[in-house]
């Protein structure tokens, strides 16, 4: 069995990147990254893509940790959005389906636990999934809320996100298993769940600006509605 972290980024600090990394390298055998602007983020089509040096710093940081490195940057923005990029990672076909497993995670991503006996546990797991724990930091109250969260997937046919950027499903024995729907869970495969595996979320840190950019994102996307289960977005034939 091997573990692929899949790191999804676009226009990040340097040092944000090498920490999710080496942060990655406590469960994972190798990284894939996927550089890119999703279409409606804003000025996707004059910043399509991240500087040359962060792309740089995940190359650097995964082989200094002893991790394989598969890194893609598009020519252009992903016109699909979060669903195509997403998807796109996953089809890279890094990965032996039944085998390895699937580690999900962004750039303001931090694995801070990973229990001793971690790799075993998923290793002789029936489920196709892993429910770990989210966190966040509240330095003003001093009480850290977490909440549990799918990240780590088995390696199967056909795994893929969509309709919308929550949903990944997959074709088991023939049949779609839902891996993970954050917005239906009683529809959710059952995963193997792991309270202790945890990582800390830390978008609050991010400059004001980043942020107020993914606002603006978050709302187009949600008022064109191009995550609708009935929506057919536009594709590269990439």
């Amino acid at each position: 069995m091997k573990i692929y972290g899949l790191l999804s980024w676009y226009d990040e600090r340097q040092d944000w990147l090498a920490a999710a990394v080496t942060s990655a390298a406590k469960l994972c055998d190798g990284i894939v990254a996927v550089d890119g602007a999703y279409a409606l983020f804003p000025d996707s089509l004059r910043h399509p893509t991240s500087g040359a040096e962060q792309a740089a710093t995940i190359l650097e940081v995964a082989l200094a940790a002893g991790m394989t490195c598969t890194i893609h940057v598009p020519e252009g923005p992903w016109m699909g959005n979060e669903v195509e990029k997403l998807t796109w990672m996953m089809n890279l076909g890094i990965g032996e389906p039944f085998e390895d497993w699937y580690f999900k995670f962004d750039a303001d991503e931090f694995l801070s636990d990973v229990p001793y006996d971690a790799r075993q546990r998923i290793e002789a797991a029936s489920e196709n999934v892993v429910e770990a724990r989210m966190w966040q930091r509240d330095e003003g109250t001093g009480q850290h809320p977490m909440w549990p969260i799918r990240r780590l997937y088995r390696v199967l046919p056909g795994i893929h996100h969509g309709p919308a950027h929550h949903m990944i499903s997959a074709t088991v024995d023939g049949e779609v298993q839902w891996l993970s729907d954050s917005e239906n869970r009683a529809r959710q495969a059952p995963a193997l769940d792991m309270p202790d595996l945890r990582i800390e979320h830390r978008s609050q840190y991010r400059l004001q600006s980043r942020n107020e950019r993914k606002d603006r994102y978050y709302q187009q996307r949600d008022e064109i509605g191009i995550e609708r289960e009935d929506w057919v977005g536009v594709h590269r034939s990439d």
